[in-house]
């Protein structure tokens, strides 16, 4: 069994505008475990946290400076699932999904596409 956790801080703020610096979020942390259930077994959950993002609004309000609103998305976390096979040396195959629980995010972000599932296959040489 091996867990994880990772979390980051960013100061958002451009020092020289002292505006927010669009889509970067301020806070964001993962948590995971990732375990081995034979040799050649390994599964994994994960947990994600991506805080609020802040970004200019100017659409269909003309594209003049007056016209853009400063806003902010909301905080969200999402849940992976993943396990890979190893076969020998040489081949893994792999796959889980992504965003288990479906979850939405603000169509802003631009980065989400709700739960998918992926399969995929590694080879060395």
């Amino acid at each position: 069994l091996r867990a994880s956790l990772y979390y980051t801080e960013l100061q958002t703020k451009n020092k020289e505008t002292n505006k927010e610096i669009e889509f970067q979020p301020e806070r964001t942390a993962q948590a995971g475990l990732d375990y081995k259930v034979i040799p050649a077994l390994n599964l994994g959950v994960f947990a994600k946290y991506i805080g609020k993002q802040h970004y200019t609004d100017v659409l269909n309000r003309g594209a003049t400076k007056e016209a853009t609103l400063a806003k902010t998305t909301d905080a969200f976390a999402l849940v992976d699932l993943r396990a890979d096979y190893k076969f020998g040396k040489t081949l893994t195959l792999y796959g889980g999904v992504n965003n288990l629980t479906d979850k939405g995010v603000e169509n802003i972000i631009g980065s989400n596409v709700g739960r998918y599932y992926f399969v995929g296959a590694r080879a060395k040489f």
